[in-house]
């Protein structure tokens, strides 16, 4: 076979090796990295319950420095119910919060969909995650279990924790 007539196969390989190079190329320059990252999320929580179930474990970690930070549950329509957490945020420093199913005043939430929402002034973003808290049950009355004490912090770098 000539060398002429091989130069056809190797050309189209060539272009299509090229082509999808390039398509990588395109799709990675327009997928960036997301600033909010939530490797795990509770998706329920039974308002008002002892134990496991009455408290929503969320980590998460920011792709920004941000020494003004703001962490918080948000309820339907962004309202705020209660703020987990004020202060800096390092860039890839793995975050634990928990919450109670209570309101910055102590009280029970009512029951519905929640959300945590993380505000960075620095970087001039709202982020609030999509996948949402259901939280279930309760009465909403504050006396049916003390509310998260505050020696113990509803947010804190994973270190902190235990990891």
């Amino acid at each position: 076979m000539p060398a002429r007539d091989r130069l056809g196969p190797a050309l189209v390989l060539a272009l299509l090796a090229a082509t999808l190079l390039v398509g990588a190329l395109v799709y990675r320059a327009r997928t960036p990295d997301l600033a909010l990252e939530l490797p795990r999320i509770e998706h329920e929580l039974s308002l008002g319950a002892e134990g496991p179930e009455g408290m929503a474990r969320l980590r998460f970690f920011v792709r920004f420095d941000e020494p003004e930070a703001t962490v918080r549950i948000v309820g339907e329509k962004r309202v705020p119910a209660r703020t987990l957490y004020e202060g800096e945020l390092t860039d890839g420093e793995e975050v634990v919060c928990g919450w109670d199913g209570r309101d910055d005043a102590g009280e029970l939430v009512d029951p519905g969909h929640y959300r945590l929402e993380v505000v960075l002034p620095g970087e001039d973003r709202e982020m609030v995650y999509p996948s949402r808290i259901d939280a279930r049950g309760g009465n909403g009355r504050a006396g049916d279990r003390p509310a998260q004490s505050e020696a113990e912090p509803p947010c804190r770098p994973a270190e902190e924790s235990g990891g």
